[in-house]
Order: C-alpha cells, then structure tokens, then sequence
C-alpha cells in the first residue's frame, strides 16, 4: 500500500488583474493567466477530514411565489440544472409565518408552503439531506402574528408543529437537520444567547414530545463573526445538539494567508474538547465568503478575484430569474464539510448579479 507519494502538478491560476463594480455587477476588465509548476506531496496516513459530507448550496422557496414560477418550469428549467451540480446536502430557509394564521391556528397549505413542498419532494426523491432553518422571530418582517421572541414557547410550538406535518406525516425523511434562528446573535434582539438557548430548549422538548428526536439533529449555532456563540452552544447545549455549524465571513488578509483553515480548526477544536460526542457529529460551515469593503448581500467587490482562493466552484445567482435553485439569497452562501476529526472544507459560492 502506498503511503506517500509525489505528484507533479501544473497548476494553472487565474489572476484577475482589475475589476470595476457598476449596479452591483462585476466587470472584469482583464485577465491573466500565471503558470506555476509545483510538487505535490500526499501522505496518506494524514487524513484531514474522514467522513465528507460534500460540497452544497442554499436552496430556499422564498422567491418562488412572488415570481410565479411554474411547476412546469420547476420541471424543465430549475430541477435540471440542481441534479446538473449533483448536490448532497442544501440549506433551505423556512419562516414559522408561512404556517400560522393566528390564535394556534396553522395553515399547511398556503402559497409558500407549497412551494416549500417542491424543493423537498425533490430533495426526499434524490436522496439530498436538508438543513432546515427556521430564520427567527424577532425581526419585524419574520414575525408571525402575536409573536415577536424567540423564547415564547409559542413560537416553539409551531416549530413543533410543522415539523412533525414535515417529516412525521408528509415523509420527509430528508430533512436531517433543523436551525433555530438564522445567525441569532444579530438576529436575536441584544445578541442575548440565553434567550436563543432558552428557545432552543424549548424546541427540543417539542421535538421530544412529536417524536422528532432521532429523526432530526437540532444544528447550532449558526452565529456569524461570534465565535462566542459557538463556544457557549458547545459548553451549555452539547447535550441536545446534533450538530454544529457557523458562518465565516474572512477579511481577504486571513484568505490571502491561508489562516481561514486554521480558523475551523481552531472551532472544531473547541467542539472536541467540550462535548464527549462531538467526533459522531458534523461541523457544517452554512455561510461563507470574504468580507471586504463595500461588502453586502447582493455584492462584494473581490468575490470574482478572490474567491478563487477560498471556494472551488462559483455559480451566479439571478434574483429575477427561474435558471437557479432560489430567488432569495444572501451574496455568498454555502455548505461545506463534514464529520468531526481534524476539519477541512470545500464550498460553492451563490452570488448573486443585482
């Protein structure tokens, strides 16, 4: 058996050598092409990730019935293309909203709903695991009616509620991990982790009493640029989670170094040491990019020209359009990984054009 071995490799890299920004576009106004002959050095008995979950994408009904797109074109255009890029794993937003009417009354039939039924029959067909994440509660435009905390145990109970419709009468055994709260440490108001680790807890006895337990990993903490999160989920929460994960937004210094590695490691260091099971768990890294100036949602100005250092492979996003998975998404987002050993990561980047 071989246990190390030489490559010699030509690597051919692209430069970008400059780039304007116009509408949220980028125009890339030259390119070049450096050749750069290297050896290769694999040793085999140095594993950095044992159990790789792959490479995925956020796919979310958001946009969907705003655009009125089609189940026809769902069939010709948008499944095509997402059984083309061979997805093992997606990230798909749900809104507690888009069930409940009003004094404990759901509605599993509404538009978004329906919409939210697609994705999920053809994740459930093509054997594709789903992140489902619930975005929260306490911003004005997620709220359901009468609820506005994340900690109300009613807003629990409609978790509760859907996900027993989702995955114990409608089958959706794809479904393997659930949110709560998209990055609450700026979602929840004041960043305050107790409220979100109370609201947490609550969802876990719901999940407990529905016979969601075993089912569906509870996956957290989902925090971007607050490793502190990450580090009080493990310390307090271990003992209910089935997974981990976070969003790493780099300054193009730590990309450019190769300190963004170092980084995960560094976090699932952490996971290690602080929960005895954390090796029969994945850390799932859901949104990543490069944080720079002019940085926002729908554009950041060094995703064409630098994220060749941080993402295997891009595809562009068009808000307006039916030839992608979603309409609603951030600027760059991704799933990376995989089981807990040593870390490593691989993504795809979503950007979107507008």
């Amino acid at each position: 058996m071989i246990k190390d071995c030489c490559i010699k490799a030509v690597i051919m890299l692209p430069v970008f050598m400059g780039y304007q920004v116009m509408k949220a576009d980028i125009q890339v106004m030259k390119a070049d092409i450096q050749v750069m002959k290297t050896d290769i050095r694999i040793d085999l008995n140095k594993i950095a990730v044992s159990n790789f979950l792959g490479f995925g994408a956020e796919w979310d009904s958001y946009g969907y019935p705003q655009n009125e797109v089609t189940d026809e074109e769902f069939q010709k255009i948008i499944f095509p293309r997402v059984q083309w890029m061979k997805l093992p794993i997606v990230r798909v937003m749900m809104q507690a909203k888009y069930v409940y009417v009003e004094d404990g009354k759901l509605n599993f039939e509404t538009p978004h709903m329906h919409s939210l039924y697609r994705i999920l029959n053809y994740c459930q067909k093509q054997n594709i695991v789903v992140i489902l994440t619930e975005w929260g509660c306490d911003p004005q435009l997620l709220q359901p009616p009468g609820i506005s905390r994340v900690e109300d145990p009613r807003y629990a109970r409609i978790i509760g509620a859907y996900m027993d419709y989702l995955v114990n009468q409608r089958g959706y055994s794809c479904i393997e991990y659930f949110v709560l709260v998209n990055e609450p440490n700026l979602e929840v108001q004041g960043g305050e982790f107790p409220r979100w680790k109370q609201a947490l807890l609550n969802v876990e006895r719901e999940f407990s009493a529905r016979r969601l337990t075993g089912k569906v990993s509870l996956m957290g903490s989902d925090n971007t640029g607050a490793p502190e999160w990450h580090h009080q989920t493990v310390d307090q929460l271990h003992h209910v989670m089935g997974a981990y994960d976070f969003h790493r937004y780099a300054p193009p210094e730590e990309v450019r170094q190769a300190r963004l590695a170092e980084f995960i490691r560094t976090e699932w260091a952490y996971a290690l040491n602080g929960d005895p099971h954390a090796r029969t768990k994945p850390l799932i890294i859901t949104e990543a990019g490069i944080f720079s100036p002019g940085f926002s949602a729908s554009n950041n100005p060094l995703h064409i020209s630098r994220m060749s250092m941080v993402s295997t492979w891009q595809i562009t996003q068009f808000r307006q359009s039916v030839l992608v998975p979603g309409q609603y998404s951030h600027g760059c987002l991704t799933i990376i990984h995989t089981k807990i050993s040593r870390g490593g990561c691989g993504m795809i980047s979503l950007q979107d054009s507008n």
